[in-house]
């Protein structure tokens, strides 16, 4: 959401900002961060922008009820959803972005709680991100790059050519690779074998050391290449 905002046109951001900030000014509860939510759908569902529409499709679901493709704010209904400890956290994190009203975006919103919400969830997240999530920021930099200089930040795949990439997508990867040191695993052999033998010895602990013992890394995290997860994150899409 908060990448989709930076990337909407100008009275679209402008318009809803200021729906923010009247809210932002008021009691920050659940309820409020309930109106925020609807707010967000409200102004985006009046635009036809790119990212608005990429949005749109992360607010809402389809209810699936008799066929009907009836459209609903999935978001809410997430958010409804945690813990009241995370809806706390929430509420206390856009409770400070009052302090400064004329600095608040619908950006700056959907960035606190995602902070918050990935804080509660993981206390040392904020702190210790994992390739996956470095990967994606970094996609996400050279993107705002390319297009600050109008080049096409875009994704894209073919259906009967699942190597297909975009040119963003192929020069990220080929950056990456430049800095990449050559010992990385990307080159290391028979990481699958060595997988298996990883699940084999975790399968020999006690039951209840393997709850607290994981198998190891995921391979988005172990392995440093760019996947169309990556860009698709990054991108907002």
């Amino acid at each position: 959401m908060a990448k989709c905002m930076e990337r909407a046109p100008a009275a679209l951001r402008a318009e809803l900002d200021n729906q923010i900030r009247e809210i932002i000014a008021g009691t920050m509860d659940s309820e409020a961060i309930e109106a925020i939510i609807h707010a967000s759908y409200a102004v985006f569902a009046h635009s036809q922008s790119e990212p608005a529409q990429t949005a749109l499709r992360a607010l809402s679901v389809s209810d699936g009820i008799s066929g009907q493709d009836k459209k609903i704010i999935g978001l809410k209904l997430n958010y409804e959803a945690l813990d009241p400890a995370i809806h706390e956290k929430c509420e206390a994190a856009l409770g400070a972005l009052a302090h400064a009203p004329a600095s608040v975006t619908t950006a700056t919103v959907f960035k606190a709680l995602t902070a918050a919400i990935e804080e509660s969830r993981n206390p040392g997240a904020a702190i210790l991100a994992e390739a996956h999530d470095l990967i994606t920021d970094y996609v996400a930099k050279v993107a705002a790059l390319w297009l600050r200089d109008k080049l096409p930040a875009s994704r894209a795949t073919h259906p009967e050519n699942p190597q297909y990439k975009s040119r963003l997508h192929r020069f990220v990867e080929l950056a990456l690779t430049a800095v990449t040191e050559p010992g990385s695993n990307r080159h290391t052999a028979n990481m699958e074998k060595v997988a298996r033998q990883i699940a084999a010895n975790h399968a020999q602990l006690p039951s209840d050391e393997r709850t607290k013992v994981g198998k190891g890394l995921r391979r988005i995290d172990r392995e440093w290449l760019v996947s169309d997860d990556h860009v698709r994150k990054a991108l907002g899409c």
